[in-house]
């Protein structure tokens, strides 16, 4: 079960990087027929700036424990220390990238529905990824609360990109 785990977060990883390319290189990109963001868009944009925050929030507080090596102390180690520098900063780096498109509200033209879904998802998944990876490894680690705590966050990035990206979406209201 823990290679699940490791395939979760290196396909998310990977889908991850290749998003914030795209991203930012589409970020300029906008329709010049775009309406205005509709109410519902805009609480979706609040919803995930929110998730964003608490998520990056969330790896300051207790992830993973174990003994240590040397003396069998029990070590107690945050998201941003225990886990590995590749998700961390992929999850920073896909909160920066939700960030702009808070800001940058018709940014990324044709593209954007797809590149906002696209960026919860590997978020969701490196959490998930890594929450399966310490629920299953034998190497003497186990979750701390802090873990849960961002598995909500992720949920709440998930559902704001949601719910800008599908608001207005042309045909029908649930598009995606």
């Amino acid at each position: 079960m823990t290679d699940v785990g490791f395939l979760i977060v290196y396909l998310a990883w990977g889908f991850g990087v290749a998003t914030i390319v795209a991203g930012l290189a589409l970020l300029g990109r906008s329709q010049d027929r775009s309406p205005s963001p509709s109410g519902r868009q805009l609480i979706g944009l609040a919803v995930t700036l929110v998730g964003c925050l608490g998520l990056l929030a969330s790896l300051a507080l207790p992830w993973i424990s174990g003994l240590s090596a040397g003396d069998q102390r029990e070590l107690v180690e945050s998201g941003w220390t225990g886990l590995d520098p590749l998700t961390t900063g992929a999850i920073a780096g896909l909160c920066g990238l939700a960030g702009l498109y808070v800001l940058y509200r018709r940014g990324g033209g044709v593209y954007r529905r797809l590149l906002m879904l696209s960026t919860g998802w590997c978020v969701l998944g490196l959490v998930v990824g890594n929450l399966v990876i310490q629920s299953t490894t034998s190497r003497g680690s186990s979750m701390e609360w802090g873990a849960f705590v961002s598995l909500g966050a992720a949920l709440v990035v998930i559902t704001g990109l949601y719910l800008a990206a599908s608001a207005g979406a042309p045909g029908s209201q649930a598009a995606l």
